[in-house]
């Protein structure tokens, strides 16, 4: 789920292996582990990493975004507003065979894998990063108007898309921001797909100083 590729050639399997997945494992609560299989303590429970890395992959594959994250959305709300306990993650909830602990925390606690979760953010945006090169890009899922996360070794930021449409739509045009709340970045490059920030040789770009730029439509 970090973008780095997938582990099978034929994607079309992989897209209708999710499509399985998310018909015949959904839940309550979240994808089950593990289906049937009714004398295993395992049996349907739900394993809380899978539904926001389904949610990753199901981006990198550009498939539906929307549908993407409301499967996220279930996972991880779930913990927020039911459960209120987002640090405190368990590996597995009580799935649907286990009727004393449905739904509830059930195996392992302060579960780490759950911070995969954070790959969302990455294939929302298509960030990539070669700091040693100065290299910025992102490849974003979503259409602008969009504001999305940057996230970098001691930097926080934001990249954000506008659109302006005046009376002649061949004239229209996205105006991109980058900003950044803490740290710095040195950069020679900066894309959004075929879009480039106009960088003459380098620059570094530092906390509330902001790079704006328009690419036409």
């Amino acid at each position: 789920s970090l973008g780095l590729g997938t582990l099978v050639q034929n994607e079309t399997r992989l897209r209708l292996h999710m499509k399985a997945e998310l018909k015949n494992n959904d839940s309550p609560w979240g994808l089950m582990a593990l289906t049937g299989g009714a004398n295993s303590v395992y049996a349907n429970s739900i394993w809380v990493l899978a539904n926001p890395n389904w949610a990753t992959t199901s981006i990198h594959l550009l498939e539906d975004v929307e549908l993407s994250l409301s499967v996220a959305e279930k996972s991880l709300d779930y913990w927020r507003s039911v459960l209120h306990d987002q640090w405190n993650i368990a590996g597995l909830l009580g799935g649907t065979s286990t009727s004393s602990n449905s739904g509830l925390p059930y195996i392992t606690s302060h579960y780490g894998f759950y911070m995969t979760a954070w790959h969302i953010v990455f294939a929302l945006s298509g960030q990539t990063a070669n700091m040693t090169e100065g290299s910025l890009t992102f490849a974003p899922k979503v259409p602008p108007p969009f504001m999305l996360p940057v996230m970098l070794p001691g930097v926080w930021g934001y990249l954000w898309a506008q659109v302006f449409a005046p009376k002649h739509p061949e004239a229209g045009y996205v105006q991109y921001t980058l900003g950044l709340n803490f740290g710095s970045i040195p950069l020679q490059s900066l894309n959004i797909g075929d879009c480039s920030a106009p960088i003459n040789g380098s620059h570094t770009l530092k906390a509330d100083e902001l790079m704006v730029w328009n690419c036409f439509l």
